[in-house]
């Protein structure tokens, strides 16, 4: 039984990385420079939260060391 090649469409192509994905093999093809992670959807969707999480968590210290503190800031509902 022979397999079908990886034919991935690439869905962003961007200076730090491309994610492409396969419907072949229904992986994400995480490529930074010249490492790449196959991934499923759902690990892809996991990894990519686990990023934005870290990220905020980076813009918070960032944040807290220039001098920004939660107690100088009003917060207007309407």
């Amino acid at each position: 039984m022979s397999k079908t090649p990886c034919q991935p469409r690439t869905l962003l192509a961007a200076s730090t990385c491309d994610i492409q994905y396969c419907e072949e093999c229904e992986m994400i093809h995480l490529m930074m420079g010249s490492m790449t992670l196959r991934l499923s959807e759902v690990h892809f969707k996991e990894l990519a939260r686990d990023l934005n999480k870290g990220l905020m968590q980076l813009t918070a210290r960032t944040n807290l060391e220039n001098g920004f503190r939660a107690d100088n800031v009003t917060t207007l509902h309407s």
